[in-house]
């Protein structure tokens, strides 16, 4: 019988970093003999099965947490009991043998509790901006998502920089629980590199925020202009900043070298990446 992984993640498909890891993740263990589901926000107290197409069996549930005010915890204590039970008959009737919660919300902490009081071991996996976010975070949230990680057998995050916010929000976790695992990335070898063109081309991937330092990028760009060199810049992402790097760009009379592609399908991406003769990060 294949042992079943449950992946748990408020992203699970579609564009986005964490959705593209995670989707991968859940083919790759399918591809050496695991059984692989997700579960992730819904809007029902119950876990149900998504109505949208999937490549593999997907539920949704309604993670509750609760805030400040006396409604918030009345609603959150009412629902408890039904979450519970719901939970302990999906985990059982889908026979889960590990649970992986990556990007960890605070709503998640119920769920894990559950796993916990049936022997499931889950390992909690940091991404990014979870990790960043930690210290803005209410002080039930804070609660909530610190018991989360001292019930998980792991917690690992996808850089060193991720793992020492984490040791530094609960110093009380145990510090051989925490392990670095970077991000995975197709093999060299898939890559079939083009020769080169007249023109530089350089690939930018990320969200459009002010840490992922485009505005940089296009001012180093303008930077080149008197040199006449001739460059072609591709930004794949959205993000609140889109507006103001437009104008940016605008600005440097970057218009026609400088192209934001917006959100693409993760092929997509690897196939820009694969054109390009420099990727920026």
């Amino acid at each position: 019988m294949k042992k079943t992984i449950l992946i748990v993640s408020p992203f699970v498909f579609g564009v986005g970093g964490v959705a593209v890891a995670v989707s991968s993740i859940g083919r790759e263990l399918n591809e050496v003999g695991y059984e692989t589901i997700f579960l992730t926000q819904g809007t029902s107290t119950v876990v149900r099965r998504t109505p949208e197409a999937r490549p593999f069996p997907t539920f949704g549930a309604y993670f509750r947490v609760p805030h400040q005010s006396i409604k918030s915890w009345v609603a959150f204590l009412l629902t408890s009991p039904i979450a519970i039970f719901s939970y302990f008959h999906f985990l059982l009737s889908k026979r889960v043998t590990t649970v992986l919660v990556q990007y960890p919300m605070p709503g998640f902490a119920l769920f894990v509790g559950v796993c916990r009081l049936l022997h499931i071991p889950v390992c909690t996996t940091f991404q990014g901006s979870d990790a960043h976010s930690l210290p803005t975070l209410s002080r039930s949230e804070k609660c909530l998502l610190k018991w989360l990680l001292l019930r998980s057998k792991r917690v690992t995050t996808v850089s060193s920089s991720l793992a020492e916010k984490v040791a530094d929000f609960l110093p009380q976790l145990d510090a051989s629980k925490i392990i670095v695992i970077p991000n995975g990335t197709p093999p060299a070898s898939q890559f079939q590199c083009p020769p080169r063109g007249p023109k530089i081309k350089i690939v930018g991937v990320g969200k459009l925020i002010e840490r992922k330092g485009f505005d940089v990028l296009i001012r180093a760009i303008d930077l080149l202009q008197p040199n006449a060199i001739e460059i072609e810049c591709q930004i794949i992402g959205d993000g609140p900043l889109r507006d103001d790097l437009v104008a940016l760009i605008d600005d440097c009379n970057l218009g026609q070298a400088i192209f934001l592609l917006g959100n693409l399908e993760h092929e997509a991406v690897l196939t820009t990446l694969e054109q390009s003769d420099i990727f920026v990060l």
